[in-house]
């Protein structure tokens, strides 16, 4: 007589008691080792002649490979900067103390470079250059689906009916502003020439062997760049601004209630050197590019 394996009905659970089921059974999951206490809650069973608590080892490596794989991938240079070896250990470290929040993987990650900050020195990825790449691979990653936009019509600044008194700019979707210390552009511009370069492993023999990954020199820069990192067309970019630049466009970002006019206004009394004639050749550069996407009534 066959053996009956249906399991006896399940009484029924409440969302608040499935969200700390899946709370507990994420956290024996990702424990090291796993605790069995995920067996009971996720109903796992000795099955094909492999015992339960083997085949809870075998979820427990392949969802957090899954998740260091997540890592990587989003953060491709920070990974090609440390190597393999720490990049898995840094990202092991990270996924203890943060685990997936979300039912996808999208955002996952989102918090890295702000863990980065907090490690204590000691580590390999606690270095201030290791916390900018991680900053801007997240930035890029951030922006590549950010919703389409329209390129705006460089007559819009001649429109003689918009009152710039009552009217500010839209900025691009998730537009993001940073300011690193370090070359970092440098590197990470080192970092993806090597990553993207062809290798014939046609051609790789011991005596040459594909070339190994550059190691720029990490650098502290004279005074704090400025970086705008945005979407234009189907690609993520980003750039270097100039200190005047740099100061007129996060006003933009930091007070979007306020009129074009009154940004200006703070502008020139807080930007040393700040000069009026750059406007009409920032504002071109940023509607061709993308930047700015549109027009909005000032609160």
């Amino acid at each position: 007589m066959a053996a009956d394996n249906t399991r006896p009905a399940a009484a029924a659970i409440s969302p608040l008691d499935w969200q700390q089921a899946l709370s507990v059974c994420q956290a024996a999951i990702l424990a090291e080792p796993a605790m069995t206490t995920a067996l009971d809650w996720i109903g796992i069973t000795s099955a094909a002649g492999i015992d339960r608590q083997r085949r809870l080892q075998i979820y427990h490596h392949a969802y957090r490979a899954r998740l260091q794989e997540t890592l990587a991938d989003t953060y491709s240079r920070v990974y090609a900067w440390l190597g393999e070896v720490d990049f898995n250990i840094m990202a092991l470290a990270y996924l203890a103390a943060c685990p997936p929040q979300a039912p996808t993987l999208r955002d996952y990650g989102a918090s890295l470079p702000t863990w980065l900050q907090q490690q204590t020195t000691g580590f390999t990825w606690h270095e201030p250059e290791v916390v900018e790449l991680a900053q801007l691979d997240w930035a890029l990653r951030d922006v590549f689906d950010a919703p389409d936009t329209a390129i705006l019509a460089p007559g819009i600044l001649a429109d003689p009916t918009i009152d710039w008194t009552k009217t500010g700019w839209q900025l691009a979707p998730r537009l993001r502003i940073c300011r690193f210390e370090y070359n970092t552009l440098s590197l990470w511009r080192a970092l993806e020439a090597h990553l993207e370069a062809p290798h014939d492993e046609a051609l790789v023999t011991a005596s040459a062997p594909i070339p190994p990954l550059p190691t720029p020199t990490t650098e502290r820069l004279p005074a704090p760049q400025t970086v705008v990192i945005w979407r234009q067309g189907w690609q993520p970019h980003f750039r270097s601004l100039d200190p005047q630049e740099s100061a007129l466009l996060t006003l933009l970002a930091a007070t979007p209630c306020l009129s074009f006019a009154e940004v200006c206004q703070q502008w020139q009394q807080t930007t040393p050197d700040a000069d009026p004639a750059l406007l009409g050749q920032y504002l071109l550069a940023w509607m061709e590019s993308g930047v700015l996407v549109g027009l909005q009534a000032a609160c």
